[in-house]
């Protein structure tokens, strides 16, 4: 790999992993300053429903917006937003300022991650994409899986505070990289809107296609029930692991890293195995209602 695609990768593989300190530290610290479950769950709900809500528009502004802005920007205003919500907290200790770095960090998320997944393709073609691909996803899977292990360390030494000014820091050590990477690119320039377009239109044609093409609505209605089962599993995980059963920190930490890895082996498991789509479909709605049921 040559020098200047390490530096991509260093950047992507940084950003995941103050994405997930932040997702680890967030809810954890809130039960732990409330004592209460429920606004723990409501700050992973700020959390996780920005994320999903903003697709549309992030997805909207790529077809508009260079690329690479979009990645810089994301990862500058996750900065500004860390720093700023710390600041906040100092002037007025509130949960509602944990909360809003929360679903701050998770709109701008989701804007670097569509800005990162609509750039690949017009930076790399044939097995030059396929090959980024395979490195994007080492970088997001071990960002995933470091990401609670720092973020639990972290909090075993310092104050949440410090922790979320860590994650601040590697977001601008992330946007650095990045920047000394696109540098050296000639990255194609989007054509941009075309004029007299409907900015609406694309989304029309989305939900008519969801409605007309048979079996699509039917799945978005199951794919919603399955994110149901575990967005309420990983809504209250924090306050039952370390809460209900007293666990600490650290070990809540190996319990994410253990999901983690066990997510990796799923791909590689779907990636090499070769098996009918209704019985790995069945198989897997089969375990996640079994895990529903066990939590």
């Amino acid at each position: 790999m040559r020098g200047h695609l390490r530096l991509l990768y260093l950047s992507l593989l940084l950003t995941r992993l103050a994405d997930q300190i932040l997702l680890f530290t967030v809810p954890l610290v809130v039960f732990k300053l409330s004592g209460s479950a429920a606004w723990s769950g409501i700050a992973f709900f700020c959390e996780a429903l920005p994320r999903y809500a903003a697709f549309p528009v992030c997805g909207a502004l790529c077809d508009r917006i260079s690329t690479l802005k979009l990645i810089r920007w994301s990862q500058h205003w996750r900065s500004i937003v860390c720093i700023g919500g710390v600041l906040g907290f100092a002037i007025h200790g509130s949960l509602v300022w944990l909360i809003v770095i929360s679903a701050g960090a998770g709109v701008l998320t989701t804007q670097g991650f569509m800005a990162r997944e609509a750039m690949l393709p017009r930076i790399f073609h044939g097995d030059a994409y396929r090959k980024s691909l395979s490195y994007t996803q080492i970088a997001d899977q071990l960002g995933t899986v470091l990401g609670p292990l720092a973020a639990a360390g972290l909090l075993g030494v310092s104050h949440w505070q410090y922790v979320v000014l860590a994650a601040a820091a590697i977001f601008i050590v992330s946007d650095i990289a990045f920047s000394l990477w696109a540098a050296g690119q000639q990255v194609p320039v989007i054509d941009g809107v075309q004029p007299g377009r409907n900015s609406l239109a694309p989304y029309r044609i989305a939900f008519r296609h969801v409605v007309a093409i048979p079996g699509l609505l039917e799945l978005v209605a199951l794919a919603a029930g399955v994110n149901l089962v575990v967005g309420v599993t990983l809504a209250t995980s924090a306050a039952m692991f370390t809460g209900v059963y007293g666990q600490t920190a650290s070990a809540y930490a190996w319990l994410q890293v253990a999901g983690s890895i066990a997510t990796v082996v799923v791909l590689m498991f779907v990636a090499h195995v070769k098996l009918p789509a209704r019985v790995s479909g069945a198989a897997a709605y089969l375990l996640i209602v079994l895990g529903g049921l066990l939590t």
